[in-house]
């Protein structure tokens, strides 16, 4: 994320939740760098390391001045003027298993849901190996549908094995045990 002000990294992100007139909720977001979050009062200085620089302890906690409190950014985040900081932040730590290629890191991938490359699903795959079992029943290959046309006699057959061995773990899981007899042996069938 870029800050709102002057397009450098983002280290401060403030989502509130604003109701209007009619009472209706939205969401605001402001993504500010340090410098602008420490000017806008919404980092108390102190002896914290943010972003590799450190507030010295002696500072004054920074006030609104009236430029930045008219600065087009969200009224119900930016304080008051001359409204003292109220919000700590705390230093995360750096993503040391980013991905060498693109620099995705999980924590990006969690909260966008995006991956950056290819070759992240080698370099994240112990991590998305258990999100893909739970999203896709337990299937951690795709197979796709085909169309009818380009099936083959193996294809379908494939097709069938997978949908006979889902419903088999299905069976298994609430303890049906005759059903999954039947599926047990179905797939025996097929399988030969």
């Amino acid at each position: 994320m870029k800050c709102q002000k002057c397009n450098k990294s983002a280290v401060v992100h403030l989502t509130e939740l604003v109701k209007d007139e009619s009472g209706a909720s939205s969401a605001v977001e402001v993504h500010l760098c340090l410098g602008h979050a420490v000017e806008m009062g919404l980092i108390a200085a102190g002896s914290e390391v943010l972003g590799g620089i450190v507030l010295p302890s002696g500072t004054a906690t920074p006030t609104i001045n009236e430029d930045l409190a008219d600065s087009g950014l969200p009224t119900a985040i930016v304080p008051q003027k001359n409204e003292p900081a109220t919000l700590a932040v705390t230093q995360k730590e750096p993503d040391t298993h980013a991905c060498p290629v693109c620099g995705t890191g999980w924590a990006q991938f969690k909260t966008t849901g995006l991956l950056g490359c290819p070759h992240d699903y080698e370099h994240f795959e112990m991590k998305l190996l258990p999100l893909l079992k739970r999203a896709q029943e337990g299937a951690t290959q795709h197979v796709g549908k085909m169309p009818k046309k380009h099936a083959t006699p193996d294809s379908q057959k494939q097709m069938q094995t997978l949908k006979l061995r889902r419903e088999l773990q299905k069976a298994l899981e609430v303890e049906d045990y005759k059903a999954a007899a039947r599926l047990r042996d179905q797939l025996k069938t097929l399988e030969n």
